[in-house]
């Protein structure tokens, strides 16, 4: 009898045809997560805040990429190099996102173009935009490890609350539901990793206690400003793709932390600037936080005179407000003021 095959996907290994057990596997490993160049004993079995030198040595033009769309943050950096070297040796989803964001021309496509593609191969690593996560069809989710989507901002579409909610469960979930275009629905595992690039600081609503969402500090300055002959250069990044794939590998990659996202002033920041205005307002009463409230002062009457008085009327009740707080005098404030002062804000 003809033996039975077993076809599969399993990024996991790099053996295509397992003739004991009858399988064979559709995922086809790149040269270099096959056979990685191993790297000098003191650049291996690096860990978490021990990245930044050895590859600003090993190879410094990827480095100078990377570290860059990380907002030159050193703490960012390492966690976000524990995460891709973890994905690198194992191709398994850890449920925690990465978002990028600052001015265009920071390296954000470079990266995705020069690094990540030629690591994890054209065929693994996809590339959309916020309309594509609208569309019902999603079949390239079969066979994606790293999913980057530029130019995104959520806000952007009518429906993000519920697309937030279908982000989350995404990134969080070990199987998805694979809708090709005059086919059934088939549920499938779910090895997508994601990033997020964007040109906005307020890239998606950061929801208290979020497990989810890694935030790179924007980058305010464009690549070209700190490496001057980025374009005559660029070419030596793929001289470098090797060793840097051996450092990957050799790298002690921390599961626990892969899966965990950083907690940082760039999250608490998009957090804030991300929410919508009323819930950016109950923040504030929450919290007490009299300097967003003396946002009030900026606004200019003569610019609309249809909310002068409740304009007028707000700036009187945070100039209290304000008052109270410099004598140090405890102060009860009515429902009634703080909904005058928000019509007016």
């Amino acid at each position: 009898p003809m033996p039975q095959w077993d076809v599969l996907f399993d990024p996991a290994s790099t053996t295509v045809l397992d003739w004991d057990n009858h399988k064979l596997n559709t995922f086809q490993a790149t040269d270099l997560l096959r056979n990685p160049p191993a790297v000098m004993p003191t650049y291996a079995n690096r860990k978490l805040g021990e990245a930044k030198d050895a590859m600003a040595q090993l190879c410094p033009f990827i480095y100078r990429v990377i570290y860059h769309i990380c907002g030159n943050s050193d703490p960012e950096f390492e966690w976000f190099i524990n995460w891709l070297a973890f994905i690198t040796q194992t191709r398994k989803k850890v449920e925690t996102a990465w978002v990028f964001s600052g001015v265009p021309g920071t390296g954000k496509g470079i990266f995705f173009e020069k690094i990540l593609r030629p690591i994890m191969g054209d065929k693994y690593t996809t590339k959309k935009r916020l309309d594509h996560l609208e569309e019902q069809f999603n079949a390239y989710l079969e066979q994606t490890l790293l999913l980057v989507y530029e130019e995104f901002r959520l806000s952007d579409s009518k429906q993000d609350g519920k697309l937030l909610n279908k982000l989350k469960d995404e990134i969080g979930s070990n199987t998805t539901n694979i809708r090709a275009m005059r086919t059934d629905v088939v549920e499938k595992a779910n090895y997508v990793n994601y990033i997020f690039f964007s040109n906005h600081r307020d890239v998606i609503r950061i929801e208290e206690g979020d497990r989810r969402f890694n935030i790179a500090p924007a980058q305010g300055v464009m690549q070209r400003a700190v490496w001057p002959k980025n374009t005559e250069e660029l070419h030596k990044i793929d001289g470098e793709l090797g060793t840097f794939v051996g450092f990957l590998m050799s790298y002690q990659a921390q599961e626990k932390l892969a899966r965990v996202p950083i907690e940082n002033d760039a999250k608490r920041t998009m957090k804030q600037l991300a929410m919508g205005y009323n819930e950016r307002f109950c923040m504030a009463v929450r919290k007490g936080e009299l300097d967003y409230f003396l946002d009030v002062f900026d606004m200019d009457i003569a610019n609309d005179l249809t909310k002068a008085t409740q304009i007028t009327t707000a700036q009187k009740l945070v100039r209290h407000w304000a008052g109270s707080a410099l004598s140090g005098e405890p102060l009860r404030v009515p429902a009634s003021d703080l909904f005058t002062v928000f019509l007016a804000m």
